[in-house]
């Protein structure tokens, strides 16, 4: 039985519990490390002899400049208590039109720079601690994983000096550099990023190249994406795997091509799939669209919930768990640019398929998703509820309005469900007249097939109800071949579907 525990947490604990009972050495990798308590936690265990070491961003990662100088203090006074803190500078292209950028000037969610580390786990000499969690004060529901297993330490101990050697360890080539990625990276690639480290001390790599961004499938261990293999192609595969559920945590739901990965997944099986996000109102590139892909989600009945201070990221199935720092986002997850050249931050997955934790991952994650908010219920904007009474020049309630807002999401879930189903019959009536495409006819025979389901109704009715979009002569030849096609019969003078010819 496995002595590995998985936790999900709103407080630090397991944080603390690590650099606590660490006798030799502690090693960190943190996006972020702010936390008032942990510096001083840090120094304290500096000044018991424990050695540490700590990898994380540049000060002007943080995009509030007011606070830059105290966070120098923090760094500067764990330096002077012997704790080793190295600067990740490296960045990965252009900041703007992202969600999560904290540098810089903002615009339009993203900064003047994109460091490209968020990484997060910290090896001591008694353990190892996957976590999703920043080492900040701010309270968040995060997953931790703490790792006892001797011979898994000792592989994330490796990890963690692949971390430093890419992006710490003085350049082979370029002893002013700081990361022998730069000694990886084609000739082209490097002399750019030599003319701009002299002339604005900045390493951007832009993108990188398919041999340092290689193809990969899931296996048990760390994987340092994109170098390890693509965040991107680890969650298609871990979607495409799965056959019993999916369930998934994530800050933020935002990236098309995962969105369509799920609704196909929901097309093709049974399998159950959940989700647990930040409400859609928390993207900052574009909050309709989030919301749109949440419904989109709900509408292709995707258990969709939220609650306003999850942070965790996690995938799980019965075959796998993830517990890492990747958002399914576009940067986190990565994508393709020109001459399959890969864009996206490096992030941090640990993957096991050990059965017990497994069984403690999926027990945790339900508890937590029964306590959180349905997702019609943490997507309604009030303020559409209160456009609609305004508009009848109605004084209402905070409740009314909150419940219209909720009636109109459901309404437009409820009409992609719809649409759903056109398009299914579209594509029978297609397939069942042997043709190549679907055409504008079964698309006409597709909208009567599903009017018809809920009424039987007569020719008349049917013209009358439905030509002034339509016309006539369209519903009258979608109506023949419905008849002629056998999907639809004529029964006391009106039109009813033939389930025979439509289960076939």
């Amino acid at each position: 039985m496995s002595t590995d525990k998985l936790i999900f947490s709103e407080d630090q604990g397991p944080i603390y519990e690590s650099i606590e009972n660490a006798k030799e050495f502690i090693k960190i990798i943190a996006f972020q490390l702010t936390s008032n308590k942990i510096i001083d936690l840090l120094t304290k265990r500096a000044h018991e002899g424990i050695k540490i070491e700590v990898i994380t961003l540049p000060i002007d990662s943080f995009n509030k400049p007011e606070k830059r100088e105290e966070i120098a203090g923090f760094y500067a006074d764990l330096q002077a208590n012997n704790v080793e803190v190295d600067i990740c500078n490296w960045e990965v292209g252009d900041a703007s039109l992202t969600d999560t950028s904290q540098s810089g000037q903002m615009a339009e969610g993203g900064g003047e720079k994109w460091y490209s580390m968020h990484g997060k786990f910290i090896v001591t000499d008694q353990n190892a601690l996957l976590l999703s969690a920043n080492l900040i004060d701010q309270m968040q529901w995060d997953v931790y994983l703490t790792i006892y297993n001797e011979n898994q330490r000792l592989f994330l101990l490796d990890d963690y000096d692949r971390m430093r050697q890419l992006f710490i360890l003085p350049s082979k080539l370029e002893k002013k550099l700081q990361g022998q990625l730069f000694d990886r990276l084609p000739a082209d690639l490097q002399q750019a990023i030599q003319q701009e480290w002299k002339i604005v001390q900045r390493k951007n790599i832009k993108e990188y190249p398919p041999n340092l961004s290689p193809p990969s499938e899931i296996t048990s261990g760390l994987k340092i994406s994109p170098f390890d293999g693509r965040a991107r192609d680890f969650f298609s595969q871990f979607i495409n795997d799965a056959k019993e559920y999916i369930y998934i945590c994530s800050e933020r739901i935002y990236d098309e091509e995962s969105i369509e990965i799920l609704k196909q997944k929901v097309n093709t099986s049974d399998v159950d799939i959940r989700i647990l996000a930040r409400p859609p109102q928390s993207v900052r590139q574009s909050i309709q669209k989030a919301k749109e892909q949440v419904l989109d989600l709900l509408a292709f009945d995707v258990n969709f919930r939220s609650l306003d201070n999850i942070h965790a990221k996690l995938w799980l199935s019965e075959n796998w768990l993830m517990v890492g720092s990747c958002n399914i986002t576009k940067m986190n997850l990565g994508f393709k640019k020109a001459k399959n050249f890969w864009r996206g931050n490096t992030e941090t997955l640990y993957f096991t398929n050990d059965a017990d934790i497994l069984a403690q991952a999926k027990s945790e994650f339900e508890k937590l998703f029964e306590s959180s908010i349905s997702g019609i219920s943490s997507t309604a904007d009030e303020r559409h509820g209160d456009a609609l009474f305004k508009l009848y020049s109605a004084k209402s309630t905070k409740d009314a309005r909150r419940l219209l807002s909720e009636i109109i999401l459901y309404l437009q879930i409820k009409s992609k469900k719809n649409l759903k189903q056109i398009v299914k019959y579209a594509i029978k009536v297609a397939e069942g007249m042997q043709s190549a495409k679907i055409e504008e006819l079964h698309v006409a025979m597709a909208y009567l097939l599903f009017e018809i389901q809920f009424k039987a109704q007569t020719e008349a009715e049917l013209i009358r109800a439905h030509s002034d979009f339509l016309g006539e002569e369209k519903l009258k030849d979608a109506i023949m071949a419905l008849i002629s096609s056998e999907y639809c019969i004529f029964a006391d003078g009106q039109l009813v579907l033939n389930i025979n010819q439509l289960l076939k």
